[in-house]
């Protein structure tokens, strides 16, 4: 993540699903980053 540590966050959310399960979503420049509860990297996507 040290190639984004300047870039300006689009959007940030936290999501919990069904199960109670919670991870974080992090949206900068046209790449969505998702976290754990703990903030460990867990994948990366196109944002849409």
């Amino acid at each position: 993540m040290k190639q984004h540590e300047y870039s300006k966050i689009k959007e940030a959310s936290k999501n919990v699903d069904g199960k109670g399960a919670v991870n974080y979503e992090v949206d900068v420049r046209s790449k969505a980053y998702i976290f754990d509860e703990g903030g460990n990297f867990i994948k990366t996507f196109e944002d849409d």
